[in-house]
């Protein structure tokens, strides 16, 4: 057993052993006993009396001598050298021995005590769901000059509403060296399910040794600022109508949208790769560059565009989502609450093309009405953003002679024209004379005119 230990911190008690050995033929009575400090730095120290007095040792044997020494909280800092003397006798006559001189004094080294304080910001997570477990973590800064070795069944974390309580101990024993810092990781543990929502200071009870000695000290992250805030659990749902478009064209190229909402607390953190939309053999991931986050509320998720080669029918829809939840694992299927309908392609032709004149005078302002009608012989409906007319004289595209004039926004009497066979009638009034001009300002070939 070494004398003393190699160091001790401020405020702090600890033992040194002094060995006398008794070389004579004759037993020796020690009858008193001091310890004395050779002045290095010259701590400050407070020691009790060797409760082992009075000490009788045999003849060529040795005896123990125990020694309870406080440093003092002022004390000096640094390397002292501890040095003893006893007194007693053989028989009646007195002996002594003044010091351990000339062999090598032992010696310890005082160090301000382990100032271990809570790091702010660096609670993680900040925010958890009821019912759902999470392995909380701190950093923890030692300021002090004493190693601190915390003890993984005595050092806590907790948090309580005043009624349910969220208690972990340390994942493992760790050591604090002097002036770091190093984030400690408690075990995994569940959050009451009928704790209330709200914020709450994070109370840590760190406990362990100091250079052998007991060590405890509580601290509280409120002193920095830092909560944790209890939420209740994500659950989300379809919102309105989730799907959209929910009717499309076979062999068609769509990016999907889908509404949900989350009524819960817990911010879900979607992953692109393996979140997914599903419906007969059509599966596609979610579009990273959409939104991928979320939290409480009504949200639209964009899925990436795809063609859809399932056959004409009616399918359910589902969505897969997977992530995390307020930084764990979170998976769930939802079935969309309506339909998709996949129809035949649209399939459009022009079926007649119908002028109200057959011949017209040159530089005159009055024009003729062109009506062209489309039929829809497919399943899709059609919605129509654009249409166009030409004119040629024999093979001669003569377009720019006319002023091509909608008769009405659109140009169709209605946008959309269903399938089935559906005609739609396109109305178009043509003038002579070039785009955007007066109409008949100017003159143009004569002869007959096809398109």
């Amino acid at each position: 057993m070494p004398p003393a230990p190699a160091t001790i911190s401020r405020g702090k008690t600890d033992t040194v052993y002094v060995q006398v050995t008794n070389p004579s033929p004759s037993s020796v009575d020690i009858t008193a006993a001091n310890l004395n400090f050779v002045p290095g730095v010259g701590g400050s120290y407070v020691v009790a009396p060797s409760p082992d007095l009075p000490l009788t040792i045999g003849s060529l044997s040795a005896g123990v001598l125990r020694f309870v020494v406080t440093v003092n909280s002022g004390s000096a800092t640094g390397v002292d050298y501890i040095d003893a003397s006893i007194t007693g006798n053989i028989g009646g006559t007195p002996v002594s021995d003044g010091s351990l001189l000339p062999l090598t004094l032992p010696s310890w080294t005082v160090v301000t005590a382990a100032q271990v304080s809570y790091v702010a910001t660096s609670l993680n997570p900040t925010t958890v769901s009821q019912g759902q477990p999470y392995s909380l973590k701190v950093g923890l800064e030692n300021s002090g000059g004493a190693t601190l070795t915390l003890n993984a069944d005595s050092t806590t974390v907790s948090f309580t509403d005043g009624v349910d309580v969220f208690t972990a101990k340390l994942s493992q024993s760790i050591g604090l060296a002097p002036a770091t810092s190093q984030t400690v990781t408690f075990q995994s543990m569940t959050v009451p399910l009928a704790m209330d929502i709200g914020s709450y200071d994070v109370e840590l009870y760190v406990s362990g040794t100091e250079n052998g000695g007991p060590f405890q000290k509580t601290l509280n992250t409120g002193s920095a600022g830092d909560q944790i805030t209890v939420v209740a659990p994500a659950s989300i749902n379809p919102s309105g109508t989730p799907l959209n478009p929910s009717q499309v064209s076979q062999n068609s190229m769509i990016g999907f949208e889908v509404n949900l909402v989350n009524s819960g607390g817990g911010t879900v953190i979607l992953n692109p790769l393996s979140t997914t939309l599903s419906f007969g053999g059509f599966s596609q991931q979610l579009d990273p560059n959409g939104a991928l986050t979320i939290p409480g509320g009504p949200h639209t998720i964009l899925f990436r565009s795809a063609v859809v080669s399932d056959a004409p029918g009616t399918y359910s829809p589902s969505v897969h989502l997977e992530g995390t939840e307020n930084g764990l694992p979170f998976s769930t299927n939802i079935a969309l609450t309506n339909a998709l309908v996949v129809e035949n392609a649209p399939d459009i032709d022009i079926t007649s093309i119908v002028t109200s004149k057959t011949r017209i005078t040159q530089d005159k302002t009055a024009g003729l009405k062109v009506t062209v009608t489309v039929a829809n012989n497919g399943d899709a409906t059609v919605s129509f953003t654009q249409a166009s007319i030409s004119f040629f004289l024999g093979a001669a595209n003569r377009t720019s002679d006319f002023v091509i004039t909608p008769a009405h926004p659109g140009f169709f009497n209605s946008p959309n024209l269903a399938g089935g066979g559906v005609d739609q009638a396109l109305h178009i009034v043509v003038a002579l004379g070039p785009p955007g001009a007066a109409i008949g300002c100017n003159r143009r070939g004569i002869g007959e005119h096809d398109f």
